[in-house]
């Protein structure tokens, strides 16, 4: 368990600035393609649409991320009054349902990526 909550702390340590990075780039592709045209096209308002899907799903895997921080922080100190039963039920939390979400959530994420990439 002691293992585990270090290895995650590293993880979120190495991965929350590109977190960031990614929340940072999606706002600026969908100012920056000029999509306030798209009340006027329909392929427009389509993609503009699909932008703010993927969008969406950045900030619901960011909220994730951000909750497991949470989750981990909450195993350390229980990991330091040596509850490690608790702490090792949190973790199987994070390991079981988080990390799978975010997980498809970003292959989604890709997906629509590469479909924008493709529309011009």
């Amino acid at each position: 368990v002691q293992r585990s909550a270090h290895a995650l702390k590293r993880l979120f340590v190495i991965v929350f600035p590109f977190v960031v990075i990614l929340i940072i780039t999606a706002v600026i592709m969908s100012i920056g393609l000029g999509f306030r045209v798209a009340t006027i096209d329909n392929s427009a308002m389509s993609l503009y649409n699909i932008i703010h899907i993927k969008e969406t799903i950045w900030v619901v895997m960011t909220l994730n991320f951000i909750s497991m921080i949470f989750i981990r922080n909450k195993v350390q100190k229980l990991i330091n009054i040596k509850d490690f039963k608790s702490a090792g039920a949190r973790l199987k939390i994070i390991g079981k349902y988080m990390v799978p979400i975010n997980i498809i959530l970003g292959v989604i994420a890709i997906y629509l990526g590469v479909f924008l990439r493709n529309a011009y």
